[in-house]
Protein backbone atom coordinates (compact mmCIF):
# COMPACT_ATOMS: atom_id res chain seq x y z
CA UNK A 1 0.00 0.00 0.00
CA UNK A 2 2.90 2.40 0.65
CA UNK A 3 4.35 1.92 -2.81
CA UNK A 4 1.48 3.63 -4.76
CA UNK A 5 1.69 6.65 -2.44
CA UNK A 6 5.45 6.95 -2.99
CA UNK A 7 4.99 6.65 -6.75
CA UNK A 8 2.31 9.39 -6.68
CA UNK A 9 4.55 11.70 -4.63
CA UNK A 10 7.49 11.07 -6.98
CA UNK A 11 5.26 11.92 -9.95
CA UNK A 12 4.22 15.19 -8.31
CA UNK A 13 7.84 16.17 -7.73
CA UNK A 14 8.87 15.29 -11.29
CA UNK A 15 5.98 17.30 -12.75
CA UNK A 16 6.82 20.31 -10.60
CA UNK A 17 3.48 20.09 -8.81
CA UNK A 18 3.18 20.93 -5.15
CA UNK A 19 0.97 18.80 -2.92
CA UNK A 20 -1.87 20.71 -1.24
CA UNK A 21 -0.48 19.90 2.20
CA UNK A 22 2.95 21.35 1.44
CA UNK A 23 3.96 24.52 3.31
CA UNK A 24 3.69 28.07 1.89
CA UNK A 25 6.33 29.47 -0.43
CA UNK A 26 7.76 32.95 -0.17
CA UNK A 27 6.44 35.32 -2.85
CA UNK A 28 8.70 35.81 -5.85
CA UNK A 29 8.64 37.22 -9.38
CA UNK A 30 9.71 35.66 -12.66
CA UNK A 31 10.80 37.54 -15.78
CA UNK A 32 8.99 35.70 -18.58
CA UNK A 33 10.38 37.59 -21.59
CA UNK A 34 13.96 36.85 -22.67
CA UNK A 35 16.23 39.75 -23.68
CA UNK A 36 17.51 41.77 -25.33
CA UNK A 37 15.08 44.52 -24.35
CA UNK A 38 14.44 47.70 -26.37
CA UNK A 39 12.93 51.13 -25.76
CA UNK A 40 9.19 51.16 -26.65
CA UNK A 41 9.00 47.39 -26.12
CA UNK A 42 7.26 45.38 -23.42
CA UNK A 43 8.03 42.47 -21.12
CA UNK A 44 5.94 40.01 -19.11
CA UNK A 45 6.52 39.20 -15.44
CA UNK A 46 4.54 36.82 -13.20
CA UNK A 47 3.99 36.81 -9.44
CA UNK A 48 4.24 33.51 -7.56
CA UNK A 49 4.14 32.18 -4.01
CA UNK A 50 2.04 32.64 -0.91
CA UNK A 51 1.13 36.35 -0.82
CA UNK A 52 -0.25 37.22 2.60
CA UNK A 53 0.20 41.00 2.53
CA UNK A 54 -0.51 43.91 0.23
CA UNK A 55 2.17 43.76 -2.45
CA UNK A 56 3.43 46.10 -5.15
CA UNK A 57 5.15 45.64 -8.51
CA UNK A 58 7.25 48.61 -9.65
CA UNK A 59 9.69 49.30 -12.45
CA UNK A 60 12.11 52.22 -12.22
CA UNK A 61 14.20 53.18 -15.28
CA UNK A 62 17.25 55.42 -15.23
CA UNK A 63 19.39 57.11 -17.84
CA UNK A 64 22.60 57.71 -15.97
CA UNK A 65 21.46 59.01 -12.57
CA UNK A 66 18.19 60.50 -13.89
CA UNK A 67 14.97 58.65 -13.13
CA UNK A 68 13.10 58.77 -16.45
CA UNK A 69 10.26 56.26 -16.04
CA UNK A 70 8.16 54.58 -13.34
CA UNK A 71 5.43 51.99 -13.77
CA UNK A 72 3.60 50.42 -10.82
CA UNK A 73 0.82 47.93 -10.05
CA UNK A 74 -0.97 46.55 -7.01
CA UNK A 75 0.35 42.98 -7.17
CA UNK A 76 -1.41 41.30 -4.27
CA UNK A 77 -2.58 38.26 -6.28
CA UNK A 78 -0.41 35.23 -6.94
CA UNK A 79 0.09 33.58 -10.33
CA UNK A 80 -0.74 36.82 -12.11
CA UNK A 81 1.06 38.09 -15.23
CA UNK A 82 1.80 41.76 -15.80
CA UNK A 83 2.97 43.61 -18.90
CA UNK A 84 5.59 46.31 -18.28
CA UNK A 85 6.34 48.98 -20.89
CA UNK A 86 9.67 50.55 -21.66
CA UNK A 87 8.69 54.21 -21.64
CA UNK A 88 5.57 53.98 -23.76
CA UNK A 89 2.61 53.23 -21.51
CA UNK A 90 0.52 55.92 -23.21
CA UNK A 91 1.54 58.70 -20.83
CA UNK A 92 4.03 61.52 -20.97
CA UNK A 93 7.25 60.80 -19.11
CA UNK A 94 10.89 61.88 -19.17
CA UNK A 95 11.99 58.84 -21.19
CA UNK A 96 9.56 59.69 -24.00
CA UNK A 97 10.16 63.44 -23.74
CA UNK A 98 13.91 62.83 -23.96
CA UNK A 99 13.50 60.94 -27.23
CA UNK A 100 13.94 57.40 -25.90
CA UNK A 101 17.34 55.78 -25.82
CA UNK A 102 18.96 53.15 -23.61
CA UNK A 103 18.20 52.87 -19.89
CA UNK A 104 18.86 50.66 -16.91
CA UNK A 105 15.71 49.43 -15.22
CA UNK A 106 14.99 47.76 -11.91
CA UNK A 107 11.84 45.71 -11.38
CA UNK A 108 10.85 45.41 -7.72
CA UNK A 109 8.22 43.05 -6.35
CA UNK A 110 7.67 44.04 -2.73
CA UNK A 111 5.55 43.72 0.34
CA UNK A 112 3.96 47.00 1.35
CA UNK A 113 5.10 47.74 4.89
CA UNK A 114 2.84 49.06 7.60
CA UNK A 115 5.12 51.92 8.66
CA UNK A 116 4.91 54.82 6.27
CA UNK A 117 4.14 52.50 3.36
CA UNK A 118 7.76 51.36 3.15
CA UNK A 119 8.52 48.45 0.83
CA UNK A 120 10.21 45.19 1.78
CA UNK A 121 11.41 43.49 -1.44
CA UNK A 122 10.59 39.89 -2.32
CA UNK A 123 12.41 40.03 -5.66
CA UNK A 124 14.56 42.65 -7.42
CA UNK A 125 15.50 42.21 -11.10
CA UNK A 126 17.96 44.54 -12.89
CA UNK A 127 17.82 44.74 -16.69
CA UNK A 128 19.35 46.90 -19.40
CA UNK A 129 17.11 48.34 -22.11
CA UNK A 130 18.74 49.20 -25.42
CA UNK A 131 17.75 52.16 -27.59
Amino acid sequence: MKRPILIALAALVLLGAKPAWAGPTDPYLTLDTPGPYHYAGTIQVTTHGDIRHESRLQMFCYQGTDLVYIEAFDASDTETSYTLHFGTDGGSNQWVLGGGGAADCQIRYSRVGSIGKSYDPYTVIDIHVEA
